[in-house]
């Protein structure tokens, strides 16, 4: 696997957070900033991913008006409960 070297700042408390948090785990500096940083790309990508399937749901007019999920919220847990809107 190709590699690329990347640097930057962190604030001392937070390096020392890290460095707490790697070694309680048995882990490298850089081998706890690889995994925190493969991590935080995937949950970006998540939500970039979601985010393009509502605005495409929004598009299509798959959409639920506010009154009607607030009525069946305020339903829940009653004697009355609506279905959920779809």
């Amino acid at each position: 696997m190709e590699v690329r070297h990347l640097s930057t700042e962190v604030a001392l408390d937070l390096a020392a957070r890290l460095e707490r948090l790697a070694d309680a785990r048995g882990m490298t500096n850089a081998d706890a900033m690889r995994q925190a940083l493969a991590e935080w790309i995937g949950q970006e990508e998540d939500r970039d991913r979601l985010t393009q399937e509502a605005l495409a749901s929004v598009a299509a007019g798959r959409v639920v008006a506010d009154v009607d999920v607030a009525a069946w919220i305020d339903s829940l847990g009653t004697d009355r409960a609506v279905p959920r809107p779809r």
